[in-house]
C-alpha cells in the first residue's frame, strides 16, 4: 500500500479503493502469495516483482524502467516484460 502515499493526505491512511488497487496488482503480477512476506526477507528478483507491483498502485503518467528484469527468472522476466508491453499499448 506503500504505492498510495502520494495520494494520501499527511493524516489520511489508506481505504478500500487502495486495498483493491494493491490487490489488483498484486493479481496482475501474480505475487498475491507475497501480501504477508517481509520486504526486507525477500529475495532480490521477490523485491524486484513487489517494486512492479508498488508502481502500478500510484497508477503514473509515466513509468521508466532501468533495467526492469534485473534479478529475475527467466518466467518472470517473461512476465515483467508481457506487463511492459501491456501498459504499452494502455497508453
Amino acid at each position: 500500500v506503500l504505492g498510495r502515499a502520494a495520494h494520501l493526505g499527511v493524516l489520511d491512511k489508506p481505504n478500500e479503493a487502495d486495498f483493491a488497487l494493491v490487490d489488483e496488482a498484486l493479481n496482475k503480477l501474480g505475487i498475491s502469495h507475497f501480501a504477508d512476506r517481509i520486504y526486507m526477507q525477500m529475495s532480490g528478483g521477490e523485491k524486484q516483482l513487489v517494486n512492479l507491483a508498488r508502481i502500478l498502485v500510484q497508477q503514473p503518467q509515466l513509468i521508466l524502467f532501468d533495467e526492469p528484469t534485473s534479478a529475475l527468472d527467466y518466467g518472470n522476466v517473461f512476465k515483467t516484460l508481457s506487463l511492459i508491453k501491456e501498459l504499452s499499448l494502455q497508453g
